[in-house]
């Protein structure tokens, strides 16, 4: 499973680093100790990519996992847990992936590559994982068009929260509350909570920062132009006046140092406003810049996807 799971992650990273609209109900499959759900329209992000390098990773997909994985995959869900803030990935760790695809496309990729795997009953599921190496990974169908991809110990805790045997209420509800600030269009939507471990954290580092509740972020890409818009909660007004200062006068700074002109267009597009105690922060990048930023992030993904 490591094809897989390396290009489970460069996925990711693609949105992450370029940067639909997830569903209330995404988060009815993951626990209540997640700290931050990320979702994203995997075909909106493959409509930005210049169709050359495109077809390179068409290609790439291919030779790798036996089908093309940028053609049939529709959407990918993670739930961070808590624990992840300290840099370790927990054993229980999942995320779900909505697609055109089967299970027997996986087997049948898997054989094309040489890829000897085995079938494992987890629970109700019924997931295939290599038998190469110790590569404790493993996918499994739960739906028509949707799977879960994830640990042995992870699969199991995804069926202990569908079953509803693990609450997931309270901090899945803030999460809700924080993708509701960001309305509903975008084809990544990001949200998080701070936990007072977290607040204490960054307070050390800037007072105003510790009274952050939630933010989200939404991106999306229309006539050419890729928008990105933050909404952090905070119980304090006055902290994110405090905030909002130190944005305006910072960023110009770090800007002057981009090689690409990425960050000054950023800067250039910056509007922030403070509702309540709400701060919302947009800007975006011309379809030009973008183009630059995944030209270069092609050949950062070529250097480290094995060949």
């Amino acid at each position: 499973m490591r094809g897989y799971r390396s290009l489970l992650i460069t996925a990711v990273l693609i949105a992450l680093l370029a940067a639909a609209a997830p569903a209330q109900d995404v988060l009815k499959h993951f626990p209540d100790d997640v700290f931050m759900v990320v979702e994203l329209n995997f075909k909106t992000v493959m409509s930005m990519v210049p169709a050359e390098m495109l077809n390179e990773w068409r290609q790439q997909s291919i030779k790798q996992v036996g089908f093309d994985f940028t053609g049939k995959v529709d959407s990918m869900a993670f739930g961070f847990p808590a624990g992840m803030m300290g840099g370790m990935t927990p054993p229980d760790f999942y995320g779900l992936i909505k697609g055109s695809f089967t299970i027997d496309d996986i087997k049948a990729g898997m054989q094309k590559a040489g890829t000897e795997y085995e079938t494992v009953q987890i629970g109700s599921l019924t997931a295939i994982s290599s038998t190469e190496g110790s590569d404790d990974s493993y996918v499994a169908p739960v739906s028509p068009g949707m799977f879960v991809i994830g640990s042995k110990a992870g699969l199991e805790k995804f069926q202990a929260v569908s079953a509803g045997s693990t609450a997931n209420a309270t901090g899945n509800a803030l999460l809700g509350s924080a993708l509701a600030d960001t309305g509903n269009k975008g084809f990544l939507r990001v949200a998080g909570v701070f936990d007072d471990s977290m607040k204490q954290m960054m307070s050390a580092q800037m007072p105003a920062m510790g009274s952050l509740n939630t933010f989200a972020m939404v991106a999306d890409y229309a006539n050419d132009f890729l928008s990105m818009t933050m909404v952090m909660n905070s119980d304090d007004a006055a902290s994110l006046e405090q905030l909002k200062m130190m944005m305006e006068q910072q960023l110009p700074m770090f800007s002057q140092m981009d090689t690409t002109g990425a960050l000054a267009e950023v800067v250039a597009n910056l509007k922030s406003e403070i509702v309540g105690t709400k701060m919302i922060v947009s800007t975006g990048l011309s379809k030009a810049t973008l183009e630059a930023l995944m030209g270069q992030l092609s050949g950062m993904m070529q250097m480290a996807v094995p060949q």
